[in-house]
């Protein structure tokens, strides 16, 4: 299954986002309107979504970027991993 069948629902708070693909090919939640402030560029090749976060020296005037749905999702901390420790 690729990630192109087009906006999903949140499981949290039923946010419309998109599955894109990162550079380190991990899925990815990403708003799936683009915002003021976003920093994510979303492209689409080869039937995938990919995402990638745009230099801070490229952002001025854009208005096609999105927000990582981590950064804008009210219960994204109940999402998070827990990570073993000391």
């Amino acid at each position: 299954m690729t990630n192109t069948e087009g906006p999903a629902l949140c499981g949290s708070c039923s946010a419309p986002i998109i599955w894109a693909t990162t550079q380190a090919l991990k899925l990815m939640p990403v708003d799936a309107e683009p915002a003021v402030g976003g920093t994510i560029a979303i492209d689409q090749r080869d039937g995938r979504v990919y995402c990638r976060v745009v230099d801070a020296k490229h952002l001025f005037g854009r208005t096609d970027l999105h927000k990582s749905h981590f950064a804008t999702c009210p219960d994204a901390g109940s999402w998070r991993k827990k990570r073993g420790g000391a």
